[in-house]
C-alpha cells in the first residue's frame, strides 16, 4: 500500500481529537502525519496513566457476567503487555492491584487471594503480570461452551417446579385422602338424660330386670 493511500484510509480508523489532529495535517505526507500523532498521544507515560485508570476505573463485575469477565482479561493482557519497565512497577503497587482486584467478581477475588502468599513464600512480588494470566484462565474457563450449557441447565433445574414425594404433602400414595369423611360409623342414641341404669337391651326407661 502506498503512503498515499495509507493517508487517505487513516481517518477511518480514528476519532476524536485524533482525528481533529489528522485533518489539520491532511496536506502533509505519511511519515509526518505519524510523527505528529506519535508527538501528541505516544508519551509513554500518557499512555502508561490512560492504561492504568482503565483497569482501576469502573464497577464490579458480576458473578455471571462471563462475556465482561473475558473483555477485562482481554484490557488487562494488553496492559500487561504495554507496561514495562516502572510504568509497570506503577500498575503493580499495593494500591494499583487493590482496585484492580476490587473489579473481580466475588468469587474470583476469594480464589485470588492464596496466589499472592505463594509468590511471597518464592520471595517474589505481586505483579499485574501474575493478575493477567490468572483473570485470562478463569475467563477461558467460564466462557468454555461446556461450561455455559452446565451453568444453563443447574439453572434451569432451579427454576422448574419439583413434584412432590410420595407420602408428603396433599396426595399420598396409595389411598387419596380427604378433608371431608365419608366412612363415619353411625352414632348410637344416647341414653336419655336424667334417667340411670336404663336398660341395655332395649333401652327403655327401666333397668335391665324390669324388661
Amino acid at each position: 500500500m502506498s503512503d498515499n493511500q495509507k493517508v487517505e484510509f487513516l481517518p477511518k480508523f480514528l476519532s476524536g481529537k485524533a482525528l481533529e489532529v489528522i485533518e489539520r495535517v491532511l496536506g502533509c505526507n505519511y511519515s509526518v502525519i505519524i510523527k505528529t500523532l506519535e508527538d501528541r498521544y505516544g508519551q509513554p507515560a500518557t499512555v502508561a496513566a490512560a492504561c492504568i485508570e482503565n483497569l482501576t476505573q469502573g464497577p464490579r463485575l458480576g458473578n455471571n457476567d462471563y462475556k465482561g469477565l473475558r473483555n477485562f482479561e482481554e484490557q488487562l493482557e494488553s496492559a500487561s503487555k504495554k507496561l514495562v519497565g516502572k510504568y509497570e512497577l506503577e500498575a503493580s503497587t499495593t494500591s494499583s492491584l487493590k482496585q484492580i482486584i476490587r473489579r473481580l467478581p466475588g468469587y474470583l477475588v476469594n480464589k485470588w487471594g492464596a496466589f499472592p502468599y505463594k509468590i511471597g513464600e518464592n520471595g517474589g512480588d505481586t505483579k499485574l503480570c501474575d493478575l493477567a494470566p490468572f483473570v485470562k484462565r478463569q475467563a477461558a474457563i467460564k466462557n468454555d461452551s461446556g461450561f455455559v450449557k452446565l451453568n444453563l441447565n443447574e439453572q434451569k433445574g432451579r427454576n422448574e417446579i419439583r413434584p412432590e414425594q410420595p407420602g408428603k404433602g396433599r396426595y399420598q400414595s396409595g389411598k387419596q385422602t380427604s378433608s371431608f369423611k365419608t366412612d363415619i360409623s353411625p352414632t348410637p342414641p344416647r341414653k336419655p338424660q336424667g334417667i340411670e341404669n336404663s336398660c341395655p337391651c332395649c333401652l327403655g326407661s327401666h333397668r335391665l330386670s324390669e324388661c
